[in-house]
């Protein structure tokens, strides 16, 4: 039950650029895995292995 979203910085966008501002991103790609039930995110290095995503998403689903 997940949801992949995609945000397009290619012209600066407001909302995207306050959304990385938020999370402390200085740069792009930015990848978050938010928790079923709410609570903290959880913010994926740049550079993903399949482990390190699946490993996210497990615990992501995990949470409650």
């Amino acid at each position: 039950d997940a949801v992949y979203m995609v945000g397009d910085h290619t012209d600066v966008d407001p909302q995207i650029s306050a959304f990385l501002q938020e999370h402390g991103a200085v740069g792009l790609p930015l990848y978050v895995v938010y928790p079923r039930g709410g609570g903290q995110p959880a913010l994926l290095p740049t550079l993903l292995t399949p482990s390190i995503a699946r490993d996210a998403l497990r615990d992501a689903a995990a949470a409650r």
